[in-house]
């Protein structure tokens, strides 16, 4: 009888899902960094109330998209993930221009900073 010996599975190339498990491991961004990217943005409600929940919303959405895209390891995921990032830079980028250019606005976060 012929006697075949497998190699140790220490020994056995590690197959591909387990490489890119191992990869999205590495480069995913830690609870505590997403954390921190969704909450520290809101301390802009101390300096101006309104802040806390406009330009907080647009940084912290920007700011998770762009600790996200490294792990990306598929298209949509990149999409997805750069999306999110161009969304919450756009969202600030219209904010500080309504700000700037409109009157109305300007007064109405006064009349919000008077309260």
């Amino acid at each position: 009888p012929r006697i075949v010996m497998a190699a140790p599975s220490s020994l056995r190339p590690p197959r591909l899902a387990t490489l890119r498990r191992a990869r999205v491991q590495m480069l995913s961004p830690s609870a505590g960094s997403l954390a921190a990217a969704s909450m520290l943005p809101a301390l802009l409600g101390f300096w101006k109330s309104e802040y806390g929940v406009s330009y907080a919303y647009g940084t912290a959405t920007f700011l998770s998209g762009i600790l996200v895209l490294p792990s990306a390891t598929t298209r949509i995921a990149t999409a997805h993930a750069a999306c999110l990032a161009l969304y919450g830079l756009r969202l600030n980028a219209f904010l500080l221009y309504r700000e700037l250019s409109i009157a109305r606005f300007r007064e109405f976060r006064d009349k919000i900073e008077a309260r």
